[in-house]
């Protein structure tokens, strides 16, 4: 297991005593605890009531299993003989989740060096794979590297949410969400073919298929498209799990992220190799006509 080097501060000194929260951000501070291993009820009311001035635990409860606005009713958790888990299983609701722990600027901070290296990387993924390789050698560097950076801006009265890019808008939060979970599936798939000895997998050509300006995310979103041939209907089930499980439990336990697509076997960087002169080949037609296309085809099949 792999510890933080540098910790961000404990968010719970993020908060005054008697301090009055909005609903959103009570919400985030029950959804760490749960994500920390804190699945008791009982222990859950007495831990938010420590952090949190509330009246009574009845507040805690409206917020757990409300008719209207609890966490139990909106999908994101369950209670069974008062024990608590997280219950996300799509994309929707994981972002729903992920909106509501950035909705406290305290656990949003905890949170926010987990999904800029992660988003750094599944950028790259897309981008350039050979260069995706390169870099999961010195992820934990990267990962330490915005540690750094947000200690160092929190000294100088600078807030990290303001600057880095994970976090500017919910539409571009959304969008990192969802280019965070394409690139788990489409290594999650990568996964299986090594499983299955495939050394020469199918490959399917989806719309932009390969976005050279994806910070232009927006406009393209190539990161959308399928690269693969997705016939597991279980996969977004499974990709959101390694996500919760992956990213969002381990921040809570103050722990670097760990992805499958951070386990790169020797057969598995060779299959990512592969897919990636895929597409610089694929690329490299992208301004031709379909005629010169159509000709360096049957040019191919004539040699």
């Amino acid at each position: 297991m792999i510890e933080f080097t540098i910790v961000l501060e404990n968010f719970e000194q993020g908060f005054e005593k008697g301090h009055h929260l909005g609903p959103g951000e009570i919400k985030a501070l029950i959804l760490i605890q749960i994500l920390r291993g804190n699945s008791n009820v009982s222990d859950l009311k007495t831990e938010i009531r420590k952090v949190v001035s509330l009246k009574n635990n009845r507040d805690v409860i409206y917020h757990l299993n409300d008719p209207r606005y609890g966490l139990e009713q909106e999908g994101l958790i369950k209670i069974r003989n008062n024990r608590i888990e997280i219950s996300t299983h799509d994309a929707v609701s994981l972002t729903r989740l992920c909106f509501l722990l950035f909705s406290n600027h305290e656990v949003a901070l905890k949170m926010l060096q987990s999904f800029e290296s992660m988003r750094d990387l599944s950028f790259t993924f897309i981008q350039n794979k050979n260069q995706f390789i390169r870099e999961v050698k010195d992820y934990r560097y990267i990962y330490e590297n915005y540690s750094e950076d947000f200690q160092r801006l929190r000294k100088e009265g600078e807030d990290p949410l303001e600057i880095f890019s994970a976090w500017q808008s919910p539409d571009e939060f959304k969008d990192n969400i969802g280019l965070i979970l394409h690139a788990i599936e489409s290594n999650l798939i990568i996964d299986g073919y090594v499983e299955r000895g495939v050394k020469d997998p199918p490959y399917e050509l989806h719309g932009e298929f390969f976005a050279t300006g994806l910070r232009g995310m927006k406009k393209t979103r190539g990161y959308e498209m399928g690269y693969f041939p997705i016939k597991d209907p279980e996969l977004e089930k499974r990709a959101v799990r390694e996500f919760i499980e992956g990213i969002l439990m381990r921040v809570a336990r103050e722990e670097i992220p760990r992805l499958s697509m951070l386990t790169l076997s020797s057969e598995k960087k060779r299959l990512i190799g592969l897919l990636h002169r895929t597409e610089m080949a694929l690329n490299s037609l992208r301004d031709m006509t379909s005629s010169e296309i159509a000709s360096l085809i049957i040019t191919k099949s004539q040699s």
